[in-house]
């Protein structure tokens, strides 16, 4: 195994004596590099590399100023193009010697060659990375009897995978449904291939992402998407790993919250709700209000029923609203619970003094909605309970309830529908 020697002089650049029949200064000597041969082990190699860029020498100038192979993979050959030029008015003795490693390799020029003002020489320097080799080196150039050292470097192919976002709020989620998704990319901006894994761990909160497995191609990315489905009340946190290079932690936070629909209203208790309208005439109208909000991360139906001895009854032909005395209860129900009856006019009368805007509608998460509820006796009705009652003054009452009524997004069923179609076409394809 040979031994090349390097100094450094004041001027930045370096002597070297015993390199091919050629002379070479030894003074100041800082570090020795020993060229590797394959299957040999490498001795005194300096853990920390100091790169000096070549900055010119009797105005001969090299381009790049130094070399550097990125990424670098083994089995892979890599080649570049260097460029001395004689940038003065007078020629120039160029000598090109061989790199001190066997990983590098370049045309020499050993006799070397006159190079005239203006005029250019072009090398390719050649590199194939393999296991045992250096990952830097320095080509001795000759220049005018004058040697410089040109540095060639290589950084290896590495993977380097980050996340977007760093972690996932999935904000306030209903009790049984899920989360919607939330996409999470995986961005690899290595020069290397990765695989990856999703460890869920305990998974408590019912976590799903998909998919679990799979590569990462050098500067691509891969999108997650990631859901729950809430099954106990409260604020949560929780963590997934995605198991790669680095292994990288995604921390999880969710508000799981019971849906319902809340009045507001100053006689509002629990799920109660009473309005009482003062005494008032014949042909005259009192109005009163209450807020309805639906508590829920949904869009949520509601529709407006009466309700007799325990029975719930349509109202929207005998009056298109909520009336007076409002009993109110929280429902989770489906369109098919909704009675098919109609309260008669004839028999409930009452349910005619009271409307009540609106009867039915849909509300946002979280929206609420001002209901009006008009009370607005007149003789005809009068007249038609006194059966009932014999006394001049008449008091009215009704009960309501207004039912919570869970509906699904057209735009989320056409989108469950297509899954399910493309997942089945790849079941019969692989089938």
């Amino acid at each position: 195994m040979s031994v090349i020697h390097t100094s450094s002089t004041k001027s930045g650049h370096r002597k070297s004596t015993d390199l091919g029949g050629l002379s070479r200064d030894n003074e100041g000597v800082r570090s020795s590099v020993i060229i590797v041969q394959e299957g040999s082990d490498v001795q005194n190699v300096p853990e920390s590399i100091e790169i000096l860029e070549f900055t010119g020498h009797d105005n001969i100038s090299i381009t790049p100023s130094y070399m550097e192979f990125r990424d670098a993979s083994e089995g892979t050959t890599y080649r570049q193009l260097m460029i001395i030029q004689n940038t003065g008015n007078k020629p120039a003795l160029i000598r090109i010697c061989a790199p001190n490693s066997i990983a590098f390799k370049i045309r020499t020029l050993e006799s070397g060659v006159l190079l005239s003002p203006g005029l250019t020489i072009s090398r390719q320097v050649e590199y194939s990375y393999k296991r045992p080799s250096l990952l830097h080196a320095m080509i001795p150039i000759q220049i005018n009897g004058t040697f410089v050292d040109y540095h060639v470097v290589c950084s290896l192919a590495t993977e380097c995978i980050s996340m977007q976002p760093s972690c996932i709020d999935f904000g306030i989620v209903d009790i049984g449904c899920s989360s919607g998704v939330k996409i999470l990319t995986i961005m690899n901006n290595g020069g290397k291939s990765t695989r990856f894994s999703v460890d869920l761990g305990k998974n408590d909160l019912e976590i799903n992402v998909k998919p679990t497995r799979g590569v990462v191609r050098l500067y691509s990315h891969i999108e997650l998407r990631v859901e729950l489905i809430g099954t106990k009340e409260g604020t949560f946190y929780s963590e997934f790993w995605i198991k790669s290079t680095p292994n990288v932690r995604i921390p999880i936070r969710v508000n799981i919250i019971i849906p319902r629909l809340v009045v507001y209203h100053l006689n509002m208790t629990g799920d109660f709700t009473l309005i009482d309208f003062s005494p008032t005439f014949m042909n005259t109208e009192n109005y009163n209000t209450l807020v309805l909000r639906n508590l829920s991360s949904q869009i949520t139906s509601f529709v407006v029923l009466g309700e007799v001895d325990n029975e719930l009854f349509s109202i929207k032909v005998i009056c298109r609203s909520i009336s007076c005395s409002v009993y109110y209860r929280y429902f989770i129900s489906t369109l098919n619970n909704c009675p098919q009856k109609t309260i008669s006019a004839k028999t409930q009368p009452a349910y005619r003094a009271f409307k009540i805007y609106p009867t039915e509608g849909r509300m946002q998460p979280f929206e609420g909605i001002v209901f009006r509820i008009v009370f607005s006796p007149t003789p005809k009705l009068m007249h038609q309970t006194r059966h009932l009652k014999t006394t001049e003054c008449q008091d009215f009452m009704v009960f309501i309830r207004i039912l919570r009524v869970h509906c699904t997004e057209v735009a989320d069923v056409i989108s469950a529908y297509n899954e399910l179609t493309l997942k089945n076409q790849l079941l019969y394809k692989f089938s």
